[in-house]
């Protein structure tokens, strides 16, 4: 029996835009939560990012900036952190600032980006609906370094970086310690985060503090950095729209994010929970 549904947002839960979600979501996923069942979101974005959007579901946690942090809704208390030390985040930072690539740094669940990157960092995007939800919640800066202030950081996002570049610096952050890589935008960008900053170890934890098993866990993704948490959850889905090896690690496949597919999926499993409970009854 699902005890605990977990949700991507981006390419999973929400429309192509980033921004709208399928009310069949909404209405499925509050379905399912009137029958007992725990809700959380897992996303790649921070949790200023994240507000928005978790305000319109039905949500009892959030595992965001990748699992470097989960977050009990209710209770408003941290329930899972994983950092990268400033100092190992500032000489990342340092060898990014020697590229042209666009960078940003999630600090204290904000995003801070230089200004100068404002402009290419639009074009990376090219989504003028995202842009707008997103530009107002971002931290344009003049030096990042300042802005940070030398405090732990969640997570370091690089956009646009050429191949060969990427494979150098991706050699440089693992000569400095065994960083996770992973990706949201199906692997135009990289984003770095602590070892331990996973969906899949934040998902984990939750699950035993909740007392709940991975065959008791529902889960949804279709980017490279829900593959830990789609192999780990027993009823994992990958969403059509999925990159190859999303589908590889899941146990089951769910329609298009714009087709509403998390919803489809959860009516589907709700709707065969009650065709046996009936029948057991007989």
């Amino acid at each position: 029996m699902i005890k605990l549904i977990v949700s991507d947002l981006d390419g999973t839960m929400l429309n192509d835009d980033h921004v709208t979600i399928p009310p069949s979501n909404i209405a499925a996923l509050a379905k399912a939560q009137n029958q007992g069942i725990k809700i959380a979101v897992a996303t790649g974005r921070t949790y200023s990012i994240s507000g928005h959007i978790i305000k319109q579901l039905p949500c009892n946690y959030l595992i965001f900036s990748n699992g470097a942090a989960a977050l009990d809704l209710e209770t408003g208390k941290t329930i899972y952190s994983a950092g990268i030390p400033y100092t190992d985040g500032e000489k990342i930072l340092r060898r990014l600032s020697k590229t042209e690539c666009v960078y940003s740094v999630v600090c204290a669940n904000n995003v801070y980006m230089e200004k100068h990157h404002l402009d290419e960092f639009q074009k990376v995007i090219n989504n003028g609906a995202f842009m707008e939800f997103l530009l107002p919640k971002m931290n344009l800066v003049s030096n990042i370094f300042d802005a940070i202030n030398e405090r732990e950081i969640e997570k370091i996002e690089a956009f646009n970086l050429e191949d060969r570049e990427k494979q150098h610096f991706k050699e440089y952050v693992l000569s400095l310690a065994p960083w996770n890589f992973s990706s949201s935008y199906n692997g135009s960008n990289i984003e770095i985060t602590a070892p331990d900053a996973t969906k899949g170890k934040a998902l984990v934890e939750l699950c035993r503090l909740l007392d709940i098993s991975k065959n008791e866990v529902m889960a949804f993704g279709d980017s490279d950095n829900d593959i830990d948490m789609l192999s780990w959850a027993s009823h994992s889905f990958a969403m059509e729209n999925a990159i190859p090896s999303v589908k590889a690690a899941a146990a089951n496949g769910a329609g298009r994010n714009e087709a509403g597919g998390v919803g489809k999926a959860v009516e589907d499993y709700l709707e065969k929970n009650l065709r046996q409970r009936y029948t057991a009854l007989q």
